[in-house]
């Protein structure tokens, strides 16, 4: 948003709009938007895991999945990839489409995230696997794909460019809307598989 403020309005500030909704920026409302979404996504896998476990039936994995996406609701609200970055940079000399280093270890363990669960992913029901996989897609390509067009856009031209304006805009409305149907994923998860949830209090009486 602030380059293209600089461009086309001559502004990168823009009364204080440009810094507050810019989506190459960290901690603003865009980052606010995504941590909670992230947020929402760890506490709907915590409640499967712990309806599944009260149905003695197995959570381990989505145990898992609720620790990872913990994980990510932090990286994104304390943008940890952001920092990690310059730092394998630096040290190990990267450059090219690896100029944005931390997308190097990110995506080691994606590959055995993806190894790991594939056996898990492969025992859902077929509609909830290809929401699954639809979800991690849109979001890798976000991501990981258009992270690394920006990355070398930035090397070669800069960041004040409309390529790279569409390439940051693309990254980060992938990952909204990988996120997005995820989130829809466990809904529709939780609709089909359990039918009643019942909140018990201290001293109350569970209702059949």
């Amino acid at each position: 948003m602030s380059a293209a403020s600089k461009i086309y309005l001559n502004d990168s500030y823009l009364c204080g709009l440009v810094p507050l909704f810019d989506l190459d920026h960290e901690r603003n409302i865009p980052t606010f938007y995504s941590t909670l979404v992230l947020i929402a996504a760890t506490m709907l896998l915590f409640f499967i895991a712990y309806a599944r476990k009260s149905l003695k039936s197995s959570y381990t994995y989505w145990f898992t999945l609720a620790l990872i996406f913990l994980f990510l609701s932090i990286d994104e609200m304390c943008s940890l990839h952001e920092q990690l970055g310059p730092l394998l940079r630096e040290h190990f000399k990267i450059s090219g489409i690896f100029y944005r280093a931390w997308i190097i270890p990110y995506s080691i363990a994606l590959a055995v995230f993806v190894i790991m669960y594939a056996r898990f992913l492969l025992s859902l029901p077929k509609n909830i696997m290809f929401l699954f996989i639809l979800a991690g897609t849109i979001f890798v390509v976000g991501v990981i794909g258009f992270e690394i067009l920006g990355g070398l856009q930035k090397q070669l031209i800069g960041v004040d460019n409309a390529l790279y304006i569409l390439y940051f805009i693309c990254e980060e409305l992938f990952e909204m809307i990988g996120i997005a149907i995820f989130n829809y994923a466990l809904l529709l998860y939780i609709s089909d598989h359990f039918d009643l949830i019942t909140i018990e209090t201290k001293g109350s009486k569970k209702e059949e």
